[in-house]
């Protein structure tokens, strides 16, 4: 699997660039439970972008990889002003000893529409979670740092401030009711973590970030130890 480790709009033109579903942590563990053996994370950067595709083809396909088999969707585009696409990639794959299978994308048989990021994201910004689930094929999440407990939400109750980084797609206010809750606690004395799983009622309040650090695994040290109960 070969995958940049951000949307290539973010570099071309980043004031149209889309808010991301995943960061690039939660894309490689969702492609690892997909058991492929291994994923190759290409930096796209001002260079890559003014990359053409021919040389993109020759360097990672060609050397770096030995492709033999190259699947792509039929609508797949790449390289220097997105010059290249799935013929190219056959006709250098009939030179360089690779073959190339397209594969039509999946279309949504009720709206007569095809499935994409794009379509997935405009439901979660209008708060259709159940739809995104069934098109991204496991709930939405979104992961932030907590950087405060114990603050009363709305409604009066404790709740927790989570730190999302302004890339990630947020669902709109009131569009989540319960979730669960990963929160990552570290003992300063043992050096150890505990994992806590809280079913809490969310509150979606649209704030900017101010780290684009993320909720740590397990045995990573977060900035602050957590409290269960709502969040704000």
């Amino acid at each position: 699997m070969v995958t940049f480790d951000k949307n290539p709009a973010a570099v071309v033109n980043p004031a149209s660039a889309p808010p991301r579903l995943t960061d690039i942590d939660q894309k490689l563990e969702l492609l690892a439970e997909t058991g492929v053996d291994r994923i190759l994370v290409i930096e796209f950067d001002a260079e890559r972008a003014r990359e053409k595709a021919e040389d993109f083809v020759a360097e990672v396909l060609v050397a770096e990889l030995s492709a033999r088999v190259v699947v792509v969707g039929d609508d797949f585009h790449f390289g220097n002003k997105r010059l290249g696409n799935v013929a190219l990639l056959q006709e250098m794959g009939e030179q360089a000893g690779f073959s190339v299978e397209p594969v039509h994308l999946v279309s949504d048989e009720r709206a007569h529409e095809v499935v994409s990021s794009t379509r997935i994201r405009a439901l979660i910004a209008r708060g259709e979670l159940s739809d995104a689930t069934a098109f991204l094929g496991r709930a939405h999440e979104v992961r932030g740092v907590v950087v405060a407990g114990d603050r009363p939400g709305r409604d009066g109750r404790a709740g927790l401030v989570i730190e999302v980084p302004g890339e990630i797609l947020l669902p709109p206010s009131g569009a989540v009711s319960y979730t669960h809750l990963d929160v990552y606690k570290r003992q300063a004395q043992a050096g150890t973590t505990e994992v806590a799983v809280v079913e809490v009622a969310v509150e979606i309040v649209a704030e900017p970030a101010e780290t684009d650090d993320l909720l740590s695994p397990p045995g990573a040290e977060p900035d602050a130890a957590a409290e269960e109960g709502p969040v704000p």
